[in-house]
């Protein structure tokens, strides 16, 4: 009783130990980035440290190999080792947590063959894992479809596009007579459906799957939507993901409204080089990169979880306002609302 007492884990001192020497490399240029962008970067090592405790101190084999070796994976995907990102490995493996609790439940501290069921089971797991976190998706089937939509007069449009897992490429480039056209790679099973009626001069389009995508549509990648917008017409747009990479070119577009929506992946936008609009950005998990073009007039309303926002040195902080350098004295500064619960955002200007 008075050892078991005093056997307290290591996974603290080894997090003080691992974060040490995170800085210590930063600081001799050994590892490039903010303090910000290693804890974003080397996160998954939480889960590493917390398996390697467990095997330490006999609290179960096959949980702390498993948990170990998903932090593995998710620091390998960060390092960009993987096809799949940290944040679509967690939200489809995150069933493995509940893996590893169970076999510590069952096997526990028990010695034995039961050890090495346990440790059996997790290297199965954990190769079934690797198979998947690499992209071996030879089996899934993907059919390409091309898509036009004319304006048919339309003056000014409202687009709405909804990808429920993928990575979505959104660019200028469409000329009249057309407001939309691309290309989109899909399940050979999802059909793609485009919805476009007019009001008054106004056209209204909404592109989206038939149905969603499930796990088999999984990893995102096997899906990519390659979308190119009229540069010359006014756009309202609404942008809806829920699993994936988004990257949104609007610098040579006409936006006048913008509302961008992602569950879980990566967001980097381009913000139009007239930016006196309003838009808004609404994140769940993952990391948000908005580009500002030199000289804009820019006011940012944050709300933040545990999301922490990086802006350039020229701009200026009042509470969850964040404002450029010549918003204070602009009356037509854009307006963009920012909401991140987990993950980082991060404001740049454009090279």
């Amino acid at each position: 009783m008075e050892e078991n007492r005093h056997r307290r884990g290591i996974f603290f001192p080894l997090l003080l130990i691992t974060a040490g020497g995170l800085f210590l490399l930063n600081n001799f240029g050994l590892l490039s980035g903010s303090g910000w962008d290693l804890v974003t970067r080397f996160w998954p090592v939480v889960f590493i440290l917390a398996g390697i405790d467990g095997l330490v101190f006999g609290r179960g084999i096959g949980g702390g190999l498993l948990l170990a070796g998903l932090g593995g994976f998710l620091l390998a995907a960060n390092l960009g080792y993987l096809r799949l990102n940290s944040w679509e490995i967690l939200l489809r493996f995150w069933p493995v947590f509940l893996i590893a609790a169970g076999l510590d439940l069952v096997i526990g501290r028990r010695g034995g063959w039961r050890q090495v069921i346990g440790a059996t089971l997790a290297v199965v797991i954990l190769a079934g894992l690797a198979l998947a976190g690499l992209g071996f998706s030879g089996r899934i089937s993907t059919q390409t479809t091309n898509i036009k939509q004319a304006l048919n007069g339309a003056t000014i449009a409202d687009i709405e596009i909804n990808v429920p897992s993928g990575n979505l490429n959104v660019q200028d480039g469409e000329v009249d007579p057309n407001l939309i056209s691309g290309r989109i790679t899909s399940l050979e099973n999802n059909q793609v459906v485009q919805d476009y009626s007019m009001n008054g001069t106004r056209g209204l389009y909404h592109l989206k799957p038939d149905k969603p995508s499930g796990p088999a549509g999984w990893p995102g990648a096997n899906q990519t939507w390659d979308l190119k917008l009229n540069s010359k017409t006014p756009l309202f747009l609404k942008v809806s993901s829920a699993v994936g990479q988004t990257m949104l070119d609007l610098r040579n577009l006409t936006v006048n409204q913008l509302d961008l929506n992602m569950a879980v992946g990566g967001l980097t936008v381009f913000l139009p080089k007239d930016i006196g609009f309003n838009g808004k950005i609404n994140g769940a998990i993952g990391e948000i990169l908005v580009i500002v073009p030199q000289g804009s007039a820019l006011i940012i309303n944050s709300h933040s979880g545990i999301a922490p926002v990086q802006i350039p040195l020229d701009y200026k902080r009042e509470g969850n306002r964040i404002l450029s350098p010549l918003a204070s004295g602009s009356a037509n500064s854009a307006h963009l609302d920012i909401s991140q619960a987990i993950g980082v955002v991060r404001i740049r200007y454009a090279p």
